[in-house]
């Protein structure tokens, strides 16, 4: 693969290193890792010396995360702002990072093994009403201290606070949205079936924010029937056709699927 986008200053624009030098640095990893989004640091970045360079880069104590991040979450919002676009989704999805079992990665837990070290990438990404990406608006990574613990009942489970759940990740990208976001600008937030939950309702209500979530449980709606019921009921709004790749684990051919 190789990357076409090369203007990373406009991205970040607004960011301000101590050292040119590493103003420098960062441009040329964000080059090597574009093109070679697949690879380990050291086959991306092409010679032994760069990637003891890109290390040095990313342990030096004065780079922040948080301010790269804010910095293209800047960037994002004013793309928006020229936008020609009457909504702007702000669609969320989380994304597991392995790194298999090695132990000696400093701050590195657990993820969706039991067994294997990871960390979850939770991200929101811009994207105009006609599927144009704008860029990143939020993103946060967590890793678990302990292998997931299965052991808990339901009802364990649901007397947690929401702020103690994984899934608080999903209203807190929402919370943040809206907090960068001009006011102006209308924003559907763009949820994945695991937004389904209530507190995430309920703050959307409370903020008044528009969303779109994949639903997974069978709620009651205003009249007292079950959603599923009302969605099989109701007229088709639209469709579309989508081209699925062919499974071959599954002995499944490629494919148009009318949805």
């Amino acid at each position: 693969m190789t990357a076409e986008y090369k203007n990373w200053q406009e991205e970040f624009v607004d960011i301000n290193f101590t050292d040119q030098r590493l103003k420098s640095r960062f441009f040329k990893i964000i080059d090597a890792f574009a093109a070679s989004p697949g690879k380990s640091t050291w086959a991306a970045t092409g010679s032994r010396s760069s990637a003891k360079a890109a290390y040095r880069f990313f342990s030096n104590s004065e780079i922040s995360k948080d301010e790269l991040l804010d910095s293209i979450s800047r960037a994002t919002i004013e793309k928006i702002k020229c936008a020609d676009a009457e909504w702007i989704l702000a669609v969320q999805d989380t994304t597991a990072v392995g790194f298999g079992d090695r132990k000696a990665i400093q701050g590195m837990g657990y993820y969706c093994s039991t067994e294997q070290r990871g960390m979850l990438v939770h991200s929101c990404i811009a994207v105009t009403d006609q599927g144009i990406p704008l860029g990143i608006i939020y993103q946060e990574t967590n890793t678990r201290e302990k292998p997931k613990d299965d052991s808990q009942t339901k009802e364990q489970k649901r007397s947690r606070p929401i702020e103690e759940k994984e899934n608080f990740r999903w209203l807190d990208s929402m919370r943040e949205t809206l907090l960068r976001m001009p006011a102006d600008i209308p924003i559907l937030t763009v949820c994945d079936r695991e937004g389904d939950f209530y507190e995430f309702f309920s703050e959307a209500a409370d903020l008044k924010a528009n969303f779109l979530i994949r639903i997974v449980q069978n709620r009651m709606v205003d009249d007292g029937k079950k959603i599923f019921h009302e969605l099989r009921s109701s007229p088709v709004a639209g469709s579309m056709v989508v081209r699925m790749s062919r499974n071959p684990r599954e002995h499944i051919p490629s494919r148009n699927i009318k949805m």
